[in-house]
């Protein structure tokens, strides 16, 4: 029987690996497979026998906005050679890639196992190039490619089709699921949208599904911000955005601003995501969770969820600048931007849409997320772990008075202006700019040296009014005030 890997099959999975491969070709250990269980692009099948239990597997992952399938290892037990266990493992790979409309698979064999390519050319594969040092050892791998589109119908593999569900497409973008709001907040108020999927298929270009610039390249899910890591600290819930099983989780990763040689490390290492959960809702749905906090996470692999159920809580965990939770809707292996329903590859802007989002999710375009006064110039550092505002400023602290303003989603060319007003309806300081580049999050102040003076005891309030004109000419304004009193 040819089905999907699960949890349990972990270590069985590292001993056929070990078992197949020598050190020269990287063999896989059980916490390296851990991670691909937690990549839902991953594919892993096992062959399993009555007798013997799991004697062989194939991992694959799919490429792109699921374009194509890279075959990355086939194994089999040495002593369960030779009874058709690899074939059916590769044939089952390439059904499923056609039951997805997937048209092109690729794979590597070492260039001097010309039994294997042989194997391989026997199921459809030509060789399409080579690679030097492509092995620890230095040896060099023959790429072999197939295109579905050119193979004849293969014989189903009655067992997979009956693991996986029939595969629920979109048609007339109705939507087949739908989402609530994975995080126990308030957009707007206290979370905010900072990143969508980019919805522009451009090398080196992103786009949100408006069109706005509310993303960045290859990004591929919303990302839910909160106001600073004292509320990470304190707990904000993320839920289960619908009902379904606990595919696979992962925690014990450290809540930190990972540094960029850390970045490379965790990307590599397939930790990206930090601590996660991901859930299966049947009918070739999936949701995952990334970045939650450690040790927050409330469930196991296998346990049944109701949308709304608390999975864990928002963290800082794998490559995250800041405290968030990213979330992504896949069906089929495809990535589906919920604010839309349909897949990345139709172009923003276009086509109808059908939000998967129940209620449907405002879209913020840009967000003062937190404002205040200090008597310093503020530091983005301080205020990311603490942003919240003073209420009172004593006259004589400080000869300084600062208007900050943290800012999701100022883009290229707005034009910004901030201003302190006295109590007695004086302005104190102002400040003009033109935003200099699109940015993610922002730091903006204004400030007044009052020297040896005094100032007036009382009210002040600060003021920051942001103006962007779009593509149509229309003209978005945005403005935030913050108090402070001076006793």
């Amino acid at each position: 029987m040819i089905r999907r890997a699960t949890m349990d099959d972990l270590n069985i999975l590292a001993s056929i690996e070990q078992a197949s491969f020598d050190p020269a070709h990287y063999p896989i250990d059980s916490d390296t497979f851990y991670e691909l269980f937690m990549d839902p692009r991953q594919v892993i099948l096992v062959a399993e026998t009555a007798q013997h239990g799991v004697v062989g597997y194939l991992l694959a992952e799919m490429i792109g906005n699921k374009e194509s399938l890279s075959i990355d290892s086939v194994a089999v037990f040495p002593e369960h050679r030779g009874n058709g266990l690899g074939r059916e493992l590769v044939e089952t790979a390439l059904e499923l890639s056609k039951n997805n409309q997937i048209r092109h698979v690729s794979l590597e064999t070492p260039e001097a196992d010309k039994k294997l390519q042989s194997f391989y050319s026997g199921l459809g594969f030509t060789a399409a190039g080579r690679e030097d040092d492509f092995y620890a050892d230095g040896s060099a791998c023959m790429i072999m490619k197939i295109a579905l589109m050119l193979v004849l119908m293969l014989v189903p593999v009655q067992a997979f089709a009956q693991e996986l569900e029939p595969p629920v497409k979109i048609v007339g973008h109705e939507p087949t699921i739908s989402l609530q709001l994975p995080v126990d907040c308030v957009p707007g108020k206290t979370c905010w949208l900072v990143h969508y999927p980019d919805a522009d298929r451009t090398a080196g270009s992103a786009r949100d599904f408006t069109c706005g610039p509310l993303s960045y390249d290859t990004h591929d899910g919303t990302d839910f911000g909160i106001l600073d890591l004292v509320t990470m600290e304190t707990g904000v819930n993320v839920k289960a955005a619908a009902g379904g099983k606990v595919l696979r989780f992962r925690d014990g990763a450290e809540d930190t601003a990972p540094s960029q040689a850390d970045i490379q490390t965790l990307l590599s290492e397939r930790k990206g995501c930090g601590n996660g959960v991901i859930i299966d809702h049947g009918q070739g749905w999936q949701t995952i969770y990334c970045h939650m906090k450690k040790d927050s996470i409330k469930v196991k692999d296998g346990q049944p969820v109701q949308a709304g159920d608390v999975l864990g809580q928002v963290g800082h965990s794998g490559v995250a600048e800041f405290p968030h939770l990213h979330f992504t809707a896949f069906h089929n292996g495809v990535v589906i931007d919920p604010f839309t329903g349909v897949a990345l590859d139709q172009a923003c802007g276009t086509g109808e849409v059908a939000p998967l989002w129940s209620p449907p999710l405002p879209y913020e375009d840009v967000s003062f997320y937190a404002a205040g006064f200090k008597t310093t110039a503020p530091d983005i550092e301080s205020l990311k772990v603490d942003a919240s505002s003073t209420q009172k400023i004593r006259r004589g602290e400080s000869d300084i008075l600062t208007f900050w303003v943290l800012i999701y989603g100022a883009a290229l060319d707005d034009k910004i202006h901030m201003e302190i007003i006295g109590p007695d309806g004086q302005t104190y300081a102002t400040r003009d700019f033109v935003q200099d580049k699109t940015r993610a999050r922002h730091l903006y102040y204004v400030g007044k040296r009052f020297g040896e003076k005094m100032p007036p005891p009382g009210t002040y309030t600060g003021v920051i009014t942001l103006s962007r004109t779009g593509p149509d000419g229309k003209v978005l304004i945005r403005t935030r005030d913050a108090t402070v009193k001076m006793d």
